[in-house]
């Protein structure tokens, strides 16, 4: 087993080399692919991916999240995002397989995607205390799929009118309203998906204007306010089942 410091250096791979890693930790710095493709066999890459990747997707676990079992939680917030960051740079989607995997709130940054390996096994939950959304989008071509996003079981509560970027199962926004640059969110897809136990709302779309959100075979279920608030526009929508949220199904203004 080897360990590999970077030491904030990024690495600029040969065009189509095959990077093989079956144990030990690469960490602090970039590795820039070209063509490249990664054969996982254990170990951590705590490095940030960029340039081309011939992998279909990058498993979470790579990075290194870790599943919680039991009373305890693993926290994976800092992980997850610096794993968002390399799909994004790549446009390889990150893979959850199944287990629950606890955060704090993820952004997911523009090219990014998360896709379960089955809607019931993969599982994205937020920490007990957590007042965040369990996922937020404020960039283009992002897409979330095949996987169970699960809220803090209510045990925080949020008023709309002042907490509605706060405890939602998905947030979709302008992202000047967190201090990203503002932008047209468009091509994002949502399918596949259980979002469930949510302090606010199951899925807040927030901003009025002209970005197209597709949304196929969603079900939200025992959200402390609204299933789904839709403040947006001419979205397409298929498939969805809402149940048990305390103030309203849906409600699009």
């Amino acid at each position: 087993r080897y360990d590999f410091d970077l030491n904030g250096q990024s690495v600029n791979l040969p065009e189509s080399v095959t990077i093989f890693i079956n144990g030990g930790t690469l960490k602090n710095g970039a590795v820039v692919g070209n063509k490249s493709l990664i054969s996982y066999a254990g170990g951590i890459l705590s490095v940030e991916l960029d340039g081309t990747f011939r992998n279909t997707s990058f498993d979470i676990t790579w990075f290194g999240a870790q599943m919680s079992s039991g009373n305890e939680l693993v926290d994976n917030t800092a992980i997850l995002n610096q794993a968002l960051k390399s799909s994004g740079n790549t446009k390889v989607p990150l893979s959850v397989p199944s287990g629950i995997f606890y955060h704090d709130g993820l952004v997911m940054p523009e090219n990014s995607s998360i896709i379960g390996s089955s809607i019931n096994g993969s599982v994205l939950r937020l920490l007990p205390s957590s007042r965040n959304s369990n996922i937020t989008i404020v960039n283009n071509n992002c897409q979330v799929s095949d996987i169970t996003l699960w809220g803090n079981d209510m045990n925080q509560r949020f008023d709309l009118a002042y907490d509605e970027l706060e405890g939602n199962g998905i947030t979709i926004c302008n992202g000047s309203r967190i201090g990203y640059k503002a932008k047209e969110c468009t091509n994002t897809k949502i399918y596949n998906l259980i979002i469930k136990c949510c302090g606010n709302c199951g899925l807040a779309l927030l901003d009025k204007h002209k970005w197209v959100y597709n949304f196929y075979n969603v079900t939200i279920s025992r959200c402390g306010n609204i299933g789904f608030l839709d403040k947006s526009s001419d979205n397409n929508y298929q498939g969805f089942n809402i149940s048990h949220c305390e103030n309203a199904g849906m409600v699009v203004k």
